[in-house]
């Protein structure tokens, strides 16, 4: 015997080229429409959607006048975000906030330098318009990322802000939007739940 093999021990046995997985950890495909933990659950999911109805309803009766559909999309997103996991990092006050805070700075900052390149009355079918648009939800994402704001629907104010052009009607509506989330929020905090 070569010294190599005194030393090598016995042979490893070898794996099995199928690997059986036990019946209650495979996964089980199947379709359903709704949940099936609806029946448990459907007074608390119709309180919390009903108060994500009220509280946009009241945003906007509060906000009157603001109806351009990507800024007020972007408000609906949070209410969903915030009342359907309540209890999720991206429904935290410091990023729903700050989310659409850095959605609104950097939305701005792309929309001003958009007019600056190419003037105050670029189409929305011009590549520049386009590009713009798509740089400032990159850029919302980054800035987003480095601030610790994430909150997905931001990135739509950045986005909606350069679609429908910057105004401080805009800037209000989506910032008192943003609080008003975020203390509801806060203030419901103990009784909403995860809905997923």
């Amino acid at each position: 015997m070569s010294r190599p093999e005194a030393c090598a021990g016995p042979r490893p046995r070898a794996l099995p080229s199928v690997v059986r997985v036990p019946a209650m950890y495979r996964p089980r495909p199947h379709f359903h429409f709704f949940d099936p933990q609806l029946r448990s659950r459907y007074r608390r999911d119709l309180l919390q959607a009903g108060l994500a109805a009220a509280v946009v309803l009241a945003i906007l009766f509060a906000e009157e006048g603001v109806t351009q559909g990507v800024v007020v999309v972007a408000i609906a997103s949070s209410a969903f975000t915030v009342f359907v996991i309540p209890h999720s990092v991206a429904s935290e006050p410091r990023r729903v906030v700050g989310g659409h805070l850095v959605g609104v700075g950097i939305g701005m900052a792309v929309s001003a330098a958009l007019t600056a390149m190419a003037g105050p009355s670029v189409s929305a079918t011009d590549y520049r318009f386009i590009l713009a648009g798509a740089g400032a939800v990159g850029l919302a994402v980054l800035a987003m990322a480095a601030t610790d704001t994430e909150h997905p629907p931001a990135a739509g104010t950045a986005f909606g802000l350069v679609h429908q052009g910057v105004t401080g009607g805009f800037v209000l509506f989506i910032l008192s939007a943003a609080v008003t989330l975020a203390l509801v929020r806060a203030l419901l905090l103990g009784r909403l739940r995860n809905l997923m």
